[in-house]
């Protein structure tokens, strides 16, 4: 009798855990159609990183052909909803008017202790910050006075990469 409670017991606790996992993963699943953006789906599995009949980039070329004349879609990478946008003045008014509100975006690998704390890989308040003190750096004029140095270090890097190859 008391196994039969026991069994009971974790059989509702295994099937609790199963509903709050389905219900998670279809929030997940649903995430832009919710939102009444198109979502894009690529069937890439843990299969077809080991026979190498598909790649990511695969996937990535039907997203591009799916959206067709749509300026952006959605897709669920890893769990984690992603914002996939075509439309290159919308990428520009992005990456330039609204670009504080995209601090936090996706790491690709671990990097090392010191790339952490640079721009292109701190996230959260650290980025913000620390794009706050850069920008006026990088304003269009100070970057025309410095094309000269830019132009000389791309020469004498050509001329060490030609050495090199030449050796």
């Amino acid at each position: 009798m008391i196994d039969l409670v026991v069994a009971s017991i974790l059989f509702g606790i295994v099937f609790i855990l199963f509903l709050i996992c389905k219900r998670s993963f279809d929030t997940r699943r649903n995430f832009w159609k919710s939102r009444g953006i198109t979502q894009l789906e690529c069937d890439f599995s843990v299969r077809d990183v080991f026979t190498t009949t598909r790649s990511p980039q695969d996937c990535d070329e039907e997203y591009y052909k799916t959206l067709g004349n749509e300026k952006y879609g959605g897709i669920v990478e890893m769990g984690q909803p992603v914002l996939l946008v075509k439309d290159l003045d919308l990428i520009k008014h992005i990456l330039v008017k609204d670009f504080d509100y995209f601090a936090d975006r996706r790491n690709f690998v671990d990097t090392d202790p010191l790339l952490s704390k640079t721009l292109f890989f701190s996230s959260g308040q650290l980025w913000k910050d620390m794009r706050v003190k850069l920008s006026p750096t990088f304003t269009s004029g100070k970057i025309r006075r410095m094309f000269h140095h830019f132009f000389n270090s791309g020469d004498k890097l050509e001329s060490k990469l030609f050495l090199t190859l030449v050796d």
